[in-house]
């Protein structure tokens, strides 16, 4: 009887370990990115500012040009620190209108949630790190991955080919 409740035990605990691991690994891909996963075009508006209009964002090979109008655009290199949570983006200007900012890094979290990239920073002056994508001093865009015009093309042969 000892012997069959200690089985039964030792199978539980081995599932039970086997499922918070498992949600472990889920919780950590939401928040974990590599840089190729955050290429492309993005559109999006800044949270409460949508009077500003759309920005765009276009990431590629470790370089972030944001565009909200022609006063307010960079262009930027980025790095993700490895094992950070939530996941942090460090942007060092690289070209601007504002030609005083140009070297100094902007630091933001990020987030991928339901399609859509999130994006929070304390400003472009501040050196502080958020820790949460919502309150008080925080800046939080979100973005809409967009498809190329090869992809749109390639899209529109499929529908006429069916």
């Amino acid at each position: 009887m000892k012997l069959l409740l200690r089985l039964r035990l030792t199978s539980t605990t081995l599932f039970l370990l086997a499922f918070l691991s498992s949600i472990q690994s889920l919780s950590d891909s939401s928040t974990s990115f590599t840089m190729k996963s955050l290429e492309g075009k993005w559109e999006g508006f800044l949270i409460g500012g949508e009077s500003f209009g759309k920005t765009t964002l276009s990431i590629e090979n470790g370089t972030l040009h944001y565009h909200r109008d022609e006063g307010h655009w960079f262009k930027t290199n980025i790095t993700l620190p490895d094992a950070t949570s939530p996941q942090q983006l460090h942007a060092t200007i690289q070209e601007c209108p504002t030609e005083d900012i140009i070297g100094e890094v902007v630091y933001s979290i990020l987030k991928i949630e339901n399609g859509t990239l999130v994006f929070a920073g304390k400003g472009d002056s501040v050196k502080e790190l958020p820790t949460v994508f919502k309150g008080p001093g925080i800046m939080r865009h979100e973005f809409q991955k967009t498809q190329s015009l090869h992809s749109k093309l390639d899209a529109g042969r499929k529908t006429e080919s069916n």
